[in-house]
């Protein structure tokens, strides 16, 4: 997969999967906790739905989106303005791999269904563990492939007369994730070479939560 997503696949994106992925978002947002003045980093922000939401929850902390996407970024502005035009969210066109914040600087990172576009994701995570405080955390989500039924019915939105259909959606997890067996091998090994030490894996319905502790 590419890490810079094409201008007219990001259209789409906007258009349909951002769309689909609508209750998921907003079950992160519902699950993430900040104070007053604390600054959330989302990876990957596609779109911008995402921290737009948390920017709604926490008016009163910072909440910055960055793309390798022009496009995306250009994208998730006009959905900015649509939702209000928030004064505490922003968003910047980075690399991901040479993050532009402080170390030590942020209090909380996440990112959502970027982890498998990552070229080089053990230096995108120590980037990551570099600019968090010492004691915060980064949530890491990606599409989780043997996903239940149940749990795909009830972590995305239908469109268009049932669609997506849930055998769709599967295929589309494992295709923009990874399965149970690579997370356990491939995205542990990964995980492994990172400052991180601290990780757990955790089933998020159609993602799995990678929680990583500095």
């Amino acid at each position: 997969m590419p890490e810079r997503i094409p201008a007219l696949a990001a259209l789409f994106y906007n258009w349909l999967p951002a769309r689909i992925f609508l209750p998921h978002y907003q079950m992160i947002a519902d699950t993430i906790s900040l104070q007053e003045n604390q600054t959330l980093l989302d990876v990957g922000t596609g779109p911008g739905m995402l921290p737009i939401r948390i920017a709604e929850r926490f008016p009163k902390s910072k909440i910055v989106g960055i793309d390798l996407s022009g496009k995306m970024i250009e994208i998730a502005c006009k959905n900015k303005v649509r939702h209000g035009a928030l004064a505490n969210v922003e968003f910047k066109i980075m690399d991901a791999k040479a993050l532009e914040f402080g170390d030590n600087s942020l209090d909380m990172v996440i990112s959502t269904g970027a982890l498998h576009h990552w070229k080089k994701p053990v230096l995108v995570l120590n980037e990551i563990h570099r600019c968090l405080k010492p004691g915060s955390e980064a949530w890491i989500y990606d599409g989780y492939g043997d996903a239940a039924d149940a749990d795909i019915e009830k972590s995305i939105k239908k469109l268009f007369c049932g669609f997506p259909p849930t055998r769709l959606m599967k295929r589309i997890l494992g295709f923009h994730g990874f399965s149970q067996s690579q997370y356990d091998t491939i995205v542990k090994s990964m995980v492994r070479n990172t400052s991180f030490k601290t990780c757990l894996f955790e089933k998020c319905g159609i993602m799995m939560r990678l929680r990583l502790r500095k």
